[in-house]
């Protein structure tokens, strides 16, 4: 991990501590990833809404979809949620084949959740 990709972290957590400490839990992922997308804009953090992922077999594209998370920066991937439960294997899988997909190393889920905040790092 590179110190820009540190700097690029640290930004991120911030701004997600930030929201969490201004509007606390219990909106839904629409509004949670609303009010992370204004504060980035408000921090200068440079993010993409939908990127389009190649899935890739043999050399060739077999399928193109838009991912849900935000791509942070062009360097790692950050997904908003609001579950009711922790963060599970199954979202963690899903960044990660992301990660894979756009050739990046490091991923986020920041879990709006029913009771507590939970931000994971995820590397690919």
């Amino acid at each position: 991990m590179t110190e820009h990709d540190r700097d690029i972290l640290a930004r991120l957590r911030d701004a997600i501590l930030h929201v969490f400490e201004a509007h606390g839990l219990g909106y839904g992922e629409v509004t949670c990833r609303k009010l992370i997308e204004t504060e980035f804009d408000y921090r200068k953090i440079k993010y993409q809404n939908r990127s389009a992922i190649e899935i890739n077999y043999e050399g060739e594209t077999i399928s193109t979809f838009k991912m849900k998370p935000l791509l942070i920066e062009n360097r790692l991937i950050c997904d908003i949620k609001a579950l009711d439960e922790k963060i599970d294997f199954y979202d963690i899988a899903k960044i990660q084949s992301n990660l894979r997909a756009l050739n990046l190393k490091i991923g986020v889920i920041a879990n709006f959740g029913k009771n507590a905040l939970e931000i994971r790092g995820i590397r690919a």
